[in-house]
């Protein structure tokens, strides 16, 4: 691909001081900016022909960003197939199918490294419409939160986190691997799996309410 949609610039500084505020009155711990957008095949992107189908791509660029993920509204046909990726098919996400489909039509993927990311979707021959997606939020990453070594040393930042890994977890060294990391609004928190009494193996998910305060983050 060689079509990158630039977005507007991002000033760190001011990220950093907004999530210093935010952090004094909440424990989550903010990585990323976000970016509004309001992208979808009919204004952004472009459309290959091949033997083996229609191809759409697009690309999206916020520049010095450490890493990229986002949040769409999705809903895709039976057949087609949706993958994200950066450059050389760095950190590929997908393939994101029918069967991703939910009743919040919101489909958010995990972080791709480096400034740019791609969205392809790919229909099968003869095959002309693929359902909708529209990319809603786009969230840049400008701490380097997932490479990093400094900034992975800083992630507990307050005086009641306690490291799984430290003398006062020797006791839970089980329960930890129910722990899963959560990212929310540009924010990362964690969250605990957990399951009920008649064993339906239900995959309920536990965590608080300044990382998930509503139903349309949680979806």
């Amino acid at each position: 691909i060689t079509y990158f949609l630039d977005l507007p610039p991002i000033d760190s500084s001011l990220c950093k001081n907004r999530a210093e505020t935010a952090q004094r009155f909440t424990k989550q711990f903010q990585s990323a900016c976000l970016l509004y957008t309001d992208l979808d095949q009919h204004n952004s992107g472009q459309w290959t022909e091949t033997p083996s189908g229609s191809v759409w791509r697009l690309g999206i660029r916020s520049g010095n960003a450490y890493s990229l993920y986002i949040s769409m509204h999705y809903l895709l046909l039976p057949g087609v197939r949706m993958y994200v990726y950066g450059p050389g098919y760095r950190d590929l996400r997908g393939a994101f199918t029918s069967r991703n489909n939910n009743s919040s039509e919101i489909l958010s993927i995990t972080p791709v490294r480096g400034d740019r990311l791609i969205i392809e979707l790919n229909l099968p021959p003869y095959q002309h419409s693929f359902g909708e997606i529209k990319v809603t939020k786009v969230y840049h990453d400008y701490l380097n939160i997932f490479e990093d070594p400094a900034v992975q040393g800083q992630k507990s930042v307050l005086n009641c986190d306690q490291d799984i890994n430290c003398t006062n977890g020797r006791y839970w060294q089980t329960e930890k691997r129910s722990v899963c990391k959560i990212i929310s609004g540009g924010g990362m928190g964690t969250g605990t799996l957990i399951g009920n009494t008649s064993g339906s193996r239900t995959p309920y998910v536990l965590s608080a309410y300044h990382l998930i305060s509503s139903s349309e983050i949680a979806a």
